[in-house]
Parts: structure tokens; C-alpha cells; sequence
């Protein structure tokens, strides 16, 4: 048998071998790849969980402030509303009364003053 040198001299079994090696290799190395892709989508994934936790926490809060501030409003216009009733109730006691001065200012009086006439027994006590 004679030694042949050059680019084909191993047998078919030997490059099929060489390309099952570099395919396992290949395969390897995008395995690796992938299973970095893999763990920096997993850690992504976890910190937008956390995020999304905290939004939804922060959304719970807003909401619980929200009921809140609700129920402020609804006290609130209560008390405007029996502000308003009291304020109209005045009201019509102070027309009421005025009403009721105006009339006696425009009535004679039907009774002497007394004072009046304190105010003329002392006038005649100090003429003397």
C-alpha cells in the first residue's frame, strides 16, 4: 500500500467524525449561548414581577387613598348641606325679627316710658 500525502487521506469514517466533532462543538457552544440568553430573560422576568408587585402595591395604596378621599368629600358636603339648613334657618329668624322691629318702629307705643318719666322727676328736682 502506498502513503499517499494530501488534503484526502483519511477515510469517510474519520470526516464524518471531524464534522460530528465540530457539530458537537457547534451545538455546544449555542447551547451555552442560549442558556445565557435563557438566564438574563429569567432575571429580566423576575425584576419586572418585582416592578409589577410594587406598581399593583402602589395602585392598592392609591386606590385605598382614593376611597379615602371619598368619604372626606361625602362628610364634607354633608356638613355643607346642614351649614346651608342652619344658614337658611337664621335667615328667616333674622327677616322674621327685623320684620317684627320694623313694625314696632312704625307702631305708637301704647304705654308710657317709664324712664321717661324718672328723666322728669329728676329734671324737676334739680330746677328747685
Amino acid at each position: 500500500m502506498k502513503l499517499q500525502s494530501g488534503f484526502i487521506q483519511f477515510p469517510l469514517m474519520a470526516w464524518g467524525a471531524i464534522g460530528a466533532g465540530v457539530i458537537i462543538l457547534g451545538l455546544g457552544l449555542a447551547l451555552k449561548v442560549q442558556s445565557a440568553r435563557l438566564e438574563a430573560a429569567q432575571a429580566e422576568l423576575s425584576a419586572c414581577k418585582i416592578r409589577y408587585s410594587e406598581v399593583l402595591g402602589q395602585i392598592s395604596r392609591q386606590n385605598q387613598a382614593i376611597v379615602g378621599w371619598q368619604k372626606a368629600e361625602a362628610e364634607a358636603r354633608e356638613r355643607a348641606a346642614k351649614a346651608a339648613k342652619a344658614a337658611d334657618r337664621f335667615l328667616e329668624a333674622f327677616r322674621g325679627t327685623m320684620g317684627e322691629l320694623e313694625q314696632a318702629r312704625k307702631s305708637k307705643p301704647v304705654t308710657s316710658c317709664p324712664a321717661g318719666e324718672a328723666v322728669k322727676f329728676i329734671r324737676e328736682g334739680l330746677q328747685k
